[in-house]
């Protein structure tokens, strides 16, 4: 075999070789959880501050043990709703999902306190797998509340493939209707869409959302809030997000920590209002 010829095979072997490993880079998502973990090193090093103008009021053990086990009347949900409105917040967030229907005077009682504090929001739910063989349902609000809310959105969680939340939807379409996330409705307040909402090319396009350290934000226990232990200027102006912490309640999921720790529904709620 001449040179020339040997050469020519060994140049069309690299050839062949660089397009397959080319290939296989693009398609291949083995590098995924590198990237990933790359990401969670590096994000971990420069953290966004947590906002101040958010409060979390958390169901917690404390809650449950004070207050009795879970589902709560709605009659508590309702005083709640009131102790809070007293105190002009922007918006209160209940990330509670009440598509079952309680007492009709529970029913009524919440669906009163909302309509007078006039900013509260409430999530719908798409229940998977949906009945006659859809993907999902989509679960509303009772209607006497959903007409009381000032906005109803989807708090849908994204999954990585390692399990991991870092990646959220502000826009999810079910096939009749597009909802924006929960946080993006508050962010509006019925005004323009947020930056990050403006800049997406998709509804359904998802984005990975900044962490502030774990346990950062302002939080009280529901049960203290009950009792009268919540300071004014604690509530007044700010967005208050209402939420089950309880470990046994399913609402906590893990993050992109260091430690692999969880991080509960809410505090993903004002990470993604914050920003």
């Amino acid at each position: 075999m001449n040179l020339r010829r040997r050469l020519l095979i060994e140049w069309c072997l690299i050839a062949l070789i660089g397009t397959i490993t080319v290939v296989l880079a693009l398609e291949w998502r083995g590098t995924v959880s590198f990237d990933n973990l790359v990401y969670d090193r590096l994000s971990s090093l420069s953290r966004p501050s947590a906002d101040d103008n958010i409060l979390l009021v958390n169901i917690d053990e404390a809650s449950l043990a004070q207050l009795g086990k879970w589902p709560w009347p709605r009659e508590t949900h309702a005083r709640m709703v009131e102790k809070l409105a007293a105190a002009k917040p922007r918006s209160i967030l209940l990330d509670i999902l009440l598509s079952e229907p309680g007492s009709e005077t529970g029913d009524a009682a919440l669906a009163k306190a909302m309509h007078g504090a006039g900013n509260v929001y409430l999530p719908l739910n798409f229940a998977s797998p949906g009945s006659n063989g859809r993907t999902y349902d989509t679960e509303y609000p009772l209607p006497p509340l959903a007409q009381a809310a000032r906005g109803i959105g989807h708090v849908s969680i994204s999954f990585d493939p390692d399990g991991i939340v870092r990646r959220i939807n502000l826009c999810f379409d079910d096939g009749r209707k597009r909802w924006q996330h929960l946080a993006e409705l508050v962010f509006r307040d019925g005004g323009k869409a947020s930056p990050a909402y403006a800049r997406m090319t998709a509804c359904n396009q998802s984005l990975i959302l900044p962490y502030a350290r774990r346990d950062s934000y302002s939080e009280i226990s529901f049960a203290q809030a009950m009792d009268g232990n919540i300071p004014e200027d604690l509530v007044r102006g700010r967005d208050i997000i209402i939420g089950a912490t309880a470990a046994g309640m399913g609402d906590n999921y893990p993050g992109p920590f260091s430690d692999g720790g969880v991080i509960s529904g809410t505090e993903i709620m004002a990470n993604m209002l914050a920003a």
